[in-house]
C-alpha cells in the first residue's frame, strides 16, 4: 500500500467559512472514483478535534463536492480538498478527503493535522470477526415454532401469539414478531383463555406448564430438548429425595427454571468456591448442569463436588450443551489472537467482555457502543485485528466498523467460528468375560 500512496490537494467549487467536509467520495485524475468508506468515522473523529480546539464553533458535514474534486475548478475556486489515496491488491482504490474553505486558518490547519494524523494511520491489515449465531440451536428451533405459530395466527384470525418470558437472553427479538403479534410476558396472568401460548427454548418452570394444562391453553413447548431433559433429571434426582446441586450460570436464563424443577432440594452453585457448603449436606447429592453453562466451566465444579463428595451422582455429559463453550472459545480465538480487539456490545456489562479480556494475550481490548468509541491511538501500532460482535451489539454497528476499517488501509476480513460436534463411542474389539447374552453390564444411568 505504501508504494501507492499518494497526496493530492485541489481547489474545488464548494466549501464555506466555518465549515469542514468530509466527502464520501472523490475524483482523483488519475485513479478516478475513490471510496471514502472511513468518511463517517473520520466525521466523527473531525468533530472531536475541533470541540477540543480553537475551532469549537465549526461544523463538520458528510457530503460529496460539486464535481468531486476534479481538478480544473480554477484558483477562484473557494474550497480546497485535502485527499489522500492507495491502491488495493484488487486494483481498487481507497482514500479519505476534507475540504476546508481556503480564508478559514482555523478549519484549515485543523484540516492540515487531521490529513497528517490519519495518513500515519493507513496501513495493510487484517481483520478477524467473530461468526456467531445470536441464537443456539434451541433457541433457532423455538424461534422457527414461534414464528410458524405466529403466521398461522395471523393467517386465521389476526390473533396474537403469547410468549412466556424472552426466548433467548440477551438476544435481540427477531425482526417482525412485534409486527406479527408476538407478545412477551412474564406470566400466564397476561393471557387471554383461549390464546396460544408459547414457552421459549429455556423452558418454563413446572407450575407454569400445570396452569397453562390447567386452563386448557393452546401451548407450542419450544423448550431445547437438551434442558427438558436436564429438567427432567433435576426433578427425578428429587423425588427420590436427593439433594440436588444446580451448577449454573446467575446471568442465564434457565437457571431459576432448572432449580424450580428441584423444588426445595436445590442448592445452586455457581463456580469452586460455592462448592464446599452446597457439599456439606448429608443426604445423597445429585448434580445437574444448566445447559446454558460453558462445560469447561461447569466441570471443575464436578470434580470439586467429587473431592468433597465421593458417591456423588448425576446426569450423564451427553445433555450438556456445547453452545456456550463454543461461544466462549470462538471469542478467545480471535481476542487471542489479536493485537487490538474491538467488542461490539451494548455496555461494558455485556458478558461476551469478559470473556475477550480474560483470553487477549494483549491488553488492548476496546468496547464498541457506537462508531464513535473507535479510538484513533490504538490503531496506530496494531495491524492484526479482531472483532467480537456480541448480542447485545446495536444493529448495523458491524458493518460500520468493518466499513471503517477498510476505510484506513487495505483490510483482509476473516470469520472464525467453533463448533464442536458429537463424535461416536464404539468399542474397539469384543468384551471379553460379558454377562450371558452377550449384554455389557453398565452403572445406572445416573452415575458419572
Amino acid at each position: 500500500m505504501k508504494l501507492t500512496l499518494q497526496r493530492r490537494q485541489v481547489r474545488v467549487p464548494d466549501g464555506r467559512i466555518g465549515c469542514v467536509l468530509v466527502l464520501p467520495w472523490f475524483t482523483d485524475p488519475e485513479r478516478g472514483v475513490v471510496r471514502c468508506d472511513a468518511a463517517p468515522l473520520l466525521v466523527e473523529w473531525m468533530s472531536e478535534t475541533l470541540a477540543r480546539g480553537a475551532g469549537n464553533d465549526r461544523v463538520v458535514e458528510l457530503r460529496a463536492v460539486p464535481g468531486g474534486g476534479e481538478i480544473g475548478a480554477g484558483p477562484s475556486a473557494a474550497g480546497v480538498l485535502s485527499a489522500v489515496s492507495w491502491v488495493g491488491r484488487d486494483g481498487g482504490v481507497g482514500g479519505f478527503a476534507l475540504v476546508a474553505h481556503r480564508d478559514d486558518g482555523v478549519a484549515s490547519a485543523a484540516v492540515s493535522a487531521a490529513m497528517g494524523r490519519w495518513t500515519a494511520l493507513l496501513r495493510s491489515r487484517r481483520l478477524l470477526v467473530t461468526d456467531m449465531p445470536a441464537l443456539c440451536r434451541g433457541g433457532r428451533r423455538a424461534a422457527r415454532m414461534i414464528d410458524g405459530m405466529a403466521r398461522a395466527a395471523t393467517r386465521s384470525d389476526g390473533g396474537r401469539v403469547f410468549v412466556v418470558g424472552r426466548p433467548v437472553t440477551g438476544a435481540p427479538w427477531p425482526t417482525g414478531w412485534e409486527q406479527a403479534g408476538v407478545v412477551c410476558v412474564d406470566d400466564l396472568d397476561a393471557v387471554p383463555d383461549g390464546a396460544p401460548v408459547a414457552f421459549p427454548a429455556h423452558g418454563v418452570p413446572p407450575a407454569v406448564r400445570a396452569e397453562a394444562a390447567r386452563r386448557r391453553l393452546r401451548v407450542i413447548d419450544g423448550t431445547c430438548p437438551l434442558v427438558t431433559a436436564v429438567q427432567a433429571d433435576a426433578a427425578a434426582y428429587a423425588a427420590r429425595g436427593d439433594r440436588v446441586v444446580v451448577i449454573g450460570d446467575r446471568r442465564h436464563a434457565s437457571l431459576p427454571v432448572l432449580t424450580a424443577c428441584a423444588g426445595p432440594a436445590a442448592e445452586v452453585v455457581h463456580d469452586v468456591a460455592d462448592v464446599p457448603a452446597a457439599a456439606r449436606a448429608r443426604d445423597a447429592v445429585s448434580f445437574v448442569i444448566d445447559p446454558g453453562m460453558a462445560v469447561e466451566d461447569a466441570l471443575p465444579i464436578v470434580t470439586a463436588l467429587r473431592d468433597h463428595v465421593p458417591e456423588l451422582a448425576g446426569h450423564h455429559f451427553d445433555v450438556l450443551c456445547d453452545a456456550a463453550s463454543d461461544r466462549a472459545q470462538t471469542i478467545a480465538s480471535v481476542s487471542s489472537g489479536s493485537e487490538l480487539t474491538f467488542v461490539l456490545a451494548a455496555d461494558e456489562r455485556d458478558p461476551d467482555v469478559r470473556v475477550a479480556r480474560r483470553s487477549a494475550r494483549f491488553p488492548a481490548v476496546r468496547v464498541v457502543t457506537r462508531l464513535a468509541d473507535l479510538e484513533a491511538e490504538p490503531l496506530a501500532g496494531a495491524t492484526a485485528l479482531g472483532l467480537v460482535v456480541t448480542r447485545s451489539a446495536p444493529a448495523g454497528l458491524r458493518e460500520q466498523v468493518v466499513a471503517a476499517l477498510a476505510g484506513l488501509g487495505p483490510l483482509t476480513c476473516r470469520r472464525r467460528s467453533v463448533d464442536t460436534t458429537p463424535y461416536p463411542v464404539r468399542a474397539a474389539g469384543p468384551v471379553e468375560d460379558a454377562p450371558a447374552g452377550g449384554a455389557v453390564a453398565e452403572r445406572p444411568d445416573s452415575l458419572v
